[in-house]
């Protein structure tokens, strides 16, 4: 009489748990049957020496993986976390029915899923900016240098600096003084030729307000995006927004390019209808009447390409990383 008394108080919490979860009404438990539930734990109880011993290792090991949740989950909140954290708290409560093993297992995946999903986030990210991987040589921002949103223009820039400023003209450009450059010179009437034909970090918007190894694209990368072999460009609109949506034709993925105009002397828009991007090469040619130039990347409903334009104008800039 005292053994089957002793043995109904050891039972006891099992069958208060597996009342708790039927009521609850989780689906999990809601097959699970009393007496297969005291077998199953009296199974493990085979001595109360080795029964003790196995119930401290199951324990510990609920505690393993609950300690394991909590560090995964701190930054999460995705409903496989929330699936995972709700079996291992059935686990610690149900820890000497074996049957939940495989509820751990199926846990565990969710978790390594989670991980290796936060793990492609964060590569994605490059110093706290989503980089979008086209499968060329660089990747490409989601969004302008300056913008938050994908169609949004972002701050606009004269060639060479990396700030904005309430006017884009030549009298406030900051490379050139008495008429001559100070730097990116490829021309001897246009100032001391230094043969320097890509901006420098300093001087490179996308790299001084990014950081990381963010960097205005050169031409070439900007004809790389533009190759047809390479991407899809489609006209498309976005919030309002015009522009081009490009997706590459090797990964799958996308980034939009919305039209952003052009900022000249003063504060007027000109040409909004246009995307137009800096590039960060030097334009060698003579434009207009002088050397004054790097290319830009012209984007409009009939045309994508880079060509030539005045430096000190503000444009807005798409960064690229490695």
């Amino acid at each position: 009489m005292k053994i089957k008394i002793l043995l109904l108080v050891l039972l006891m919490p099992v069958f208060l748990v597996a009342q708790n979860y039927e009521q609850q009404g989780d689906e999990l438990y809601q097959q699970a049957k009393y007496e297969q539930a005291v077998k199953k734990y009296d199974a493990a109880m085979v001595t109360s020496e080795t029964g003790s011993a196995q119930l401290r290792m199951k324990k510990e090991n609920a505690k393993k993986c609950a300690a394991l949740l909590q560090k995964a989950v701190s930054a999460e909140s995705s409903k496989h976390y929330s699936e995972a954290e709700k079996a291992y708290i059935e686990l610690f409560a149900l820890h000497a029915l074996p049957r939940y093993q495989k509820k751990v297992t199926e846990c565990k995946g969710y978790i390594q899923k989670e991980a290796l999903a936060k793990k492609e986030r964060e590569r994605s990210y490059e110093n706290g900016h989503f980089a979008v991987d086209m499968g060329l040589s660089v990747r490409w921002a989601d969004c302008n240098v300056g913008a938050s949103k994908s169609y949004e223009v972002g701050n606009y820039y004269a060639w060479g600096e990396t700030t904005p400023k309430p006017s884009y003209a030549w009298n406030s450009y900051k490379y050139l003084s008495n008429d001559k450059l100070q730097k990116y010179c490829a021309c001897s009437d246009c100032g001391k030729v230094d043969n320097r034909l890509v901006l420098e970090a300093i001087d490179d918007a996308a790299s001084a307000n990014w950081g990381g190894s963010w960097r205005t694209p050169t031409r070439e990368q900007w004809e790389e995006l533009a190759d047809d072999k390479n991407c899809r460009w489609e006209w498309r609109e976005l919030s309002g927004v015009q522009g081009y949506v490009v997706t590459s034709k090797i990964t799958g993925n996308s980034i939009f390019l919305p039209v952003t105009g052009y900022k000249p002397s003063g504060t007027k828009i000109e040409h909004p209808e246009l995307g137009l991007y800096w590039t960060s090469t030097l334009f060698t040619k003579k434009y207009m009447d002088g050397y004054l130039a790097a290319y830009r990347f012209d984007l409009g409903s009939q045309h994508y390409n880079c060509r030539g334009t005045h430096r000190c104008n503000g444009r807005a800039i798409r960064a690229v990383c490695k």
